[in-house]
């Protein structure tokens, strides 16, 4: 199972599928894994740039205790390069000469993500799963989907939530891009509550087809 588990990366909106591949058994790192997305949009400038200017250090906000902004492309990472509340603005908690070694090792970490994450999009037997909460990415999902394809022959499923019709099954859109439902999301301030059963359905009926 851990194979066909492994088949699976996410590309966010928050870390719920991250938690549910962790509770799976597969707990592989992947650029997009741990990552809020602010702004599918930008993740779609993203791949269209080929990944220029991520996690530059001018581009980088703190935006939580252990979480900074690239406001570049609106994605939240998890980061060692700690912050504070002061008088309601984040501030970083460690000196300059801290901050240059702690984002040195963490950049290297993103551009090894980055290449891995280039070979995913080129693996055919490679799934990625999009979701948000609000599900409003029909247009997005498309367009991603056809940038997609031009690194390779990976496929995509937009996951939407609904808890009349979720087990319809999944549905072909495009060449690499399919849709299919869950019962329900976890809120956004508590993303490891899923539906351990609903993404167990959603990785089942995907198998089946792909």
């Amino acid at each position: 199972m851990n194979d066909e588990i492994g088949r699976f990366e996410s590309l966010g909106d928050n870390c719920e599928f991250a938690f549910y591949l962790r509770s799976s058994g597969m707990d592989v790192g992947s650029l997009f894994r741990w990552t809020l997305i602010k702004n599918y949009w930008s993740l779609l400038k993203l791949l269209e740039t080929d990944f220029q200017c991520l996690y530059e250090f001018e581009n980088l906000q703190p935006s939580w205790q252990d979480m900074v902004i690239d406001t570049k492309f609106d994605l939240g990472f998890h980061t060692k390069m700690y912050s504070e509340l002061i008088d309601e603005k984040w501030v970083w908690t460690k000196t300059q000469s801290e901050l240059s070694e702690i984002y040195a090792e963490e950049k290297g970490k993103i551009n090894y993500l980055i290449k891995k994450f280039k070979l995913s999009l080129a693996n055919k037997d490679k799934i990625f799963i999009i979701k948000n909460n609000e599900n409003n990415l029909d247009d997005f999902a498309l367009a991603l989907s056809k940038e997609i394809i031009k690194y390779g022959d990976a496929k995509l499923i937009y996951v939407k939530s609904d808890d009349v019709t979720y087990n319809k099954g999944i549905e072909r859109i495009t060449e690499n891009l399919y849709v299919t439902y869950i019962d329900r999301f976890a809120e956004y301030h508590k993303a490891d509550d899923l539906s351990k059963n609903g993404w167990d359905n959603v990785i089942k009926e995907a198998l089946q087809v792909l």
